[in-house]
């Protein structure tokens, strides 16, 4: 990428309809090329979003019927399995009192969720000491429990059903897909069916002349966990934490070894344990390799001088 940005063609900038993907895929953006990086007469870029029935940077339960159906059941399995355990019994010792008179035990599927509580603390942890819970929230036993029931819960089905994987973030990962491998053929048409002319018909004249050289996504935690789960670097590690974000990036190479399109996934597999314990970071080793280029996830990696950088 260029020190300074003479036109916004060669960047790709898309977010979810939540606000606050939008402004991180802005943050983000302004981050890596402020207005002193800006040549003379650089446009306003343009951020593409789709309607939420459409959009892939996010699980889309409420899009299909079908993916609605299994989430419901892994996370009525997570609460069949946890909810009269030992742990969730510690929960409710702790932190029971603040729950709502109406459901005063901590439950997987309770009002509110295991996973709502866990999203309330890690907000906390995120924006300082003003907005803190009571100590109990961050006893250190506590945390562990509710990360790991809630890491089983949300994302134990791209572990064990292709089909699972397949709904819940394919459609995302073929779009990464394309957008390489049209770099790699060198075409201008990466983003057509997103700017097409007036009622989505296509109009070849305004694709940009360029290819793209880098597409930052504003996206959620739930997108790079699922995307780490799709290619088997993601098993039982915690939740994503804030700000965190996901570079997949795109190499050019002369071996001809590469050449015939591969799958490379770890060679052994963690399984999720019951217990509290100690858990490892994410595994290196995992990637997609196809015609002549590879594409390498990397947890907060650097990017590449073509690639595809998600943010939450």
């Amino acid at each position: 990428m260029p020190d300074k940005l003479v036109s916004s063609d060669t960047i790709y900038l898309r977010a979810t309809p939540v606000p606050r993907a939008l402004e991180s895929v802005q943050q983000t953006f302004w981050g890596l090329y402020p207005a002193t990086n800006h040549e003379q007469g650089f446009p306003p870029p343009t951020i593409l979003t789709r309607t939420p029935a459409d959009e892939t940077l996010y699980s889309n339960d409420g899009g299909c019927r079908r993916f609605t159906q299994m989430t419901r059941a892994f996370a009525q399995r997570a609460a069949d399995r946890w909810n009269h355990s030992r742990e969730m019994a510690y929960l409710t010792k702790k932190i029971g009192r603040w729950m709502p008179e109406t459901s005063s035990r901590v439950l997987v599927d309770g009002k509110p969720r295991l996973v709502g509580i866990l999203d309330t603390v890690n907000a906390t942890l995120a924006h300082g000491p003003e907005t803190r819970l009571p100590a109990e929230f961050y006893d250190s036993k506590v945390l562990e429990i509710i990360d790991m029931i809630g890491v089983e819960e949300s994302y134990s089905g791209y572990w064990e059903s292709r089909e699972y994987r397949a709904l819940g973030i394919g459609a995302l990962m073929g779009d990464i897909v394309e957008r390489m491998t049209r770099s790699v053929e060198k075409t201008t048409e990466d983003g057509l069916l997103e700017v097409g002319g007036e009622n989505g018909a296509l109009d070849r004249r305004r694709c940009s002349k360029q290819n793209i050289k880098i597409a930052l996504s504003g996206c959620h935690d739930s997108t790079l966990a699922g995307v780490l789960c799709s290619l088997g670097t993601f098993e039982g590690e915690k939740w994503p934490p804030f700000t965190s974000h996901l570079a997949i990036e795109l190499f050019k190479t002369k071996n001809k070894r590469l050449a015939e399109p591969a799958i490379v996934l770890p060679k052994t597999r963690r399984k999720m344990k019951r217990t509290v314990g100690k858990r490892g970071r994410v595994g290196g080793g995992a990637c997609l390799v196809t015609q002549k280029i590879w594409s390498q996830v990397a947890w907060q990696g650097q990017m590449a001088l073509e690639g595809n950088l998600l943010t939450s």
